[in-house]
């Protein structure tokens, strides 16, 4: 999905309800990844938003998976680094420009040592916004990831949707400054050029986030936060 950069929505968050049930670990060279679940060969990666491995919200994700049967990891993108909730956008602008350029870097070793460890792992991403921004190249035919799920991306590039190979499940906002209207479309037309298989649902007032940073209290962004995680799991569960 062609899409642009964080914004300040971004820095906005409620906290879910529910205690994690995981734990953070030090696995495959990565010091700060939260575990959920028992090891197997069907597995789920998270790449996380700005707020990383420790934001509660996207661990309580992590256990909806593994809930279901799946090994449920989220590695730690950000190198030990914590963006500091309500910060500034300048702040948050320095912070995503800091980190981006490794980001990929950093998956794909994680997934590399992971295939090593378990060499029949299928690997299933979810990229929560910043996250996009690793799962979707993971997707090229040189890529790891076997199919991916992302919702409401940020920072892809159109290049990046071209080279799709595998399946992909888009979640998107109505109301999204970083997967505009006109993006969304750019990427439809894409997805549909390449003969990728895909699909995308629009979740109708709902902005930015809302799948993993909304408030649970309002009825339409806690049904539509539930309906992303019911597609992931049959998108899944289908491959």
């Amino acid at each position: 999905m062609a899409s642009n950069l964080p914004s300040q929505c971004c820095v906005n968050f409620t906290f879910h309800a529910g205690e994690p049930k995981g734990s953070i670990e030090e696995i495959y060279g990565n010091k700060v990844t939260y575990v959920s679940g028992d090891v197997s060969n069907k597995i789920v990666i998270i790449f996380t938003d700005i707020y990383g491995v420790r934001f509660k919200n996207v661990q309580l994700i992590a256990d909806r998976f593994a809930a279901e049967g799946y090994y449920a990891l989220i590695p730690d993108l950000f190198q030990g680094e914590i963006f500091t909730a309500g910060s500034p956008i300048e702040e948050l602008y320095a912070f995503v420009g800091k980190h981006a350029p490794n980001a990929t870097t950093i998956a794909s070793d994680f997934i590399s040592k992971l295939k090593a460890d378990i060499p029949e792992a299928k690997i299933h991403g979810i990229g929560h916004c910043f996250g996009a921004k690793v799962v979707i190249p993971g997707l090229s035919e040189s890529g790891l990831v076997d199919v991916g799920a992302v919702a409401h991306p940020s920072l892809v590039t159109i290049e990046e949707v071209s080279q799709i190979k595998k399946p992909l499940l888009i979640s998107a906002a109505e109301l999204d400054p970083a997967f505009t209207v006109e993006l969304r479309h750019l990427t439809e037309a894409k997805l549909i050029e390449i003969g990728a298989e895909y699909q995308i649902t629009l979740f109708a007032g709902v902005e930015h986030g809302f799948a993993v940073k909304g408030d649970m209290e309002v009825p339409k962004i806690r049904k539509a936060a539930e309906k992303v995680i019911l597609d992931q799991l049959y998108f899944f569960d289908n491959y």
